[in-house]
């Protein structure tokens, strides 16, 4: 049930209306929470109990901790480690056996390994669990939730299987809470949820044939292969975030907030600042539950080094369990320990002069950008051969073509122009009413009369526009990058 599908449309339109018809919060509670285990066994119904055994693992370490104080301690680490085995067993294992098979081989053994099927959404919903548990122990979230509440949490629907990662201390405040109905806050989630369907089935899908026309290539050109990563830069962008806006608009039209995942990315000036603005809920979740636990730069400059590149090549293994993905973690962990090393010696060399702070700043955005782009060719590569090859055309042994493909270029060029926009002029525009500011409003009940015309009012116009798209986007769509992770 893909969020750009007529079905998930339909399933969406029918959870909004019996949301704010709902009498009390605890109804509308658990009408949600139906609603996200159907969404989740709508994907593979085999696996709702290991979805049902991460929820229990995290509210049953809230509450023998808070009956067994003592012993608090060692609760969080079975919880933690429970979540961990059970998502190290479904993702990693196949990786460990494959790479036991390929060792057992040079002595002249074949080992056999059973396929494991990967239950879709396990990297969020046992981060989510982890988070809860770790919250509770570290006294920002109250233990006294019931076991609805933290189900409710870990399964909410718009964020279930791709994010954002939400953290505990961020949501669970709106657990149990009766929302009204604002047309204010309603609108503003349609907006990003249509913005994330734009992105998502009108540009990020429309640049899928030209990656893959890449990475299936048996040969590669200079061009090409600049092309097809490109392609791929915007892409990933596209589909991410716009999956992320359509999750974060479906949290709003039901009353709820979820965190802010993308922060123009592409406009980071730095390694450091990118990781601020891409994939925001990953990566401070990797910083406030991983790094800092490590130490995190408490405890001098090389420690410091060793943390960031423990966390980023944890990271990239939480992304897809391939040594592709481990390399891109490396990558961003070097090129996040550069950055540091780079800051120290700015530091100590004083101020640019203010004549070349331009040259400087634009400097900066372009090596930036070109170091993302080189991580994103492991990061997409099914194995090191291709991804060596593709960085070799790019940088080092050019290839020319007999005939450019002047039309293809232009073809991606005009998908890279909404790319540009997006960065650069969006941000200082800055004319959309913050949603931040829009949740703050007051509104009337669910039931009164201007709540209930405004609730109608806003299925035809939801109703009207979805045809439309579906009008304008009849095909299936690809499904979002992030759903293999």
């Amino acid at each position: 049930m893909v969020f750009t599908d007529g079905i998930f449309q339909i399933f969406f339109l029918f959870c909004f209306g019996a949301t704010w018809t709902c009498p009390t919060a605890r109804s509308r509670q658990r009408f949600i929470l139906v609603a996200s285990f159907f969404f989740y066994g709508y994907w593979d119904y085999r696996f709702l109990a290991l979805l049902f055994a991460s929820i229990l693992s995290a509210w049953g370490s809230a509450r023998l901790g808070r009956r067994y104080p003592l012993f608090k301690h060692r609760v969080i680490v079975c919880t933690v480690v429970f979540n961990l085995l059970l998502l190290g067993f479904f993702k990693y294992a196949v990786f460990v056996g494959a790479n036991l098979d390929a060792i057992a081989s040079y002595v002249g053994l074949t080992l056999h390994f059973p396929s494991i099927a990967l239950p879709v959404g396990i990297s969020f919903f046992t981060f989510h669990a982890l988070s809860f548990a770790i919250d509770v122990y570290r006294g920002r979230v109250d233990e006294d939730y019931t076991l609805e509440d933290v189900a409710f949490y870990i399964t909410f629907f718009p964020q279930l299987v791709a994010g954002p990662i939400v953290r505990a201390n961020e949501f669970m405040h709106q657990v149990g809470v009766l929302h009204r109905f604002d047309a204010n806050v309603f609108w503003a989630g349609f907006r990003l949820y249509l913005l994330g369907f734009v992105y998502k089935a009108l540009l990020g899908d429309h640049l899928a044939p030209i990656v893959d026309e890449l990475f299936e290539a048996k040969t590669i050109d200079t061009p090409g292969a600049w092309r097809g990563m490109l392609a791929y830069y915007a892409q990933i962008y596209f589909d991410f975030a716009g999956y992320s806006n359509m999750a974060i608009g479906c949290g709003l039209m039901l009353g709820y907030r979820l965190p802010q995942n993308f922060n123009f990315p592409y406009a980071a000036k730095s390694i450091t600042e990118f990781w601020r603005r891409w994939h925001i809920s990953l990566s401070s979740w990797l910083r406030d539950y991983l790094y800092i636990s490590l130490g995190g730069n408490r405890r001098g400059h090389a420690r410091m080094y060793v943390n960031l590149l423990v966390t980023m090549l944890l990271g990239g293994l939480w992304h897809g369990a391939t040594w592709t993905f481990v390399a891109w973690g490396a990558l961003h962990g070097i090129y996040l320990v550069a950055n540091k090393l780079y800051e120290e010696w700015r530091g100590r060399r004083g101020p640019t002069p203010l004549a070349l702070r331009p040259l400087e700043i634009t400097g900066a955005w372009l090596l930036t950008q070109l170091l993302v782009l080189i991580a994103w060719v492991p990061f997409r590569a099914q194995d090191f051969g291709t991804a060596a090859q593709i960085l070799d055309r790019m940088f080092v042994h050019f290839e020319w073509p007999r005939e450019l493909r002047v039309r293809d270029w232009l073809w991606t060029l005009v998908f890279l122009v909404p790319l540009c926009v997006d960065t650069w002029l969006k941000p200082l525009a800055n004319t959309a009413p913050p949603v931040e500011e829009a949740m703050q409003r007051p509104s009337a009940r669910p039931g009164s009369g201007r709540a209930a015309s405004a609730i109608v009012l806003a299925i035809v116009g939801v109703v009207v526009i979805l045809v439309a798209l579906a009008l304008l986007y009849p095909r299936i769509s690809k499904p979002f990058i992030y759903f293999q992770f």
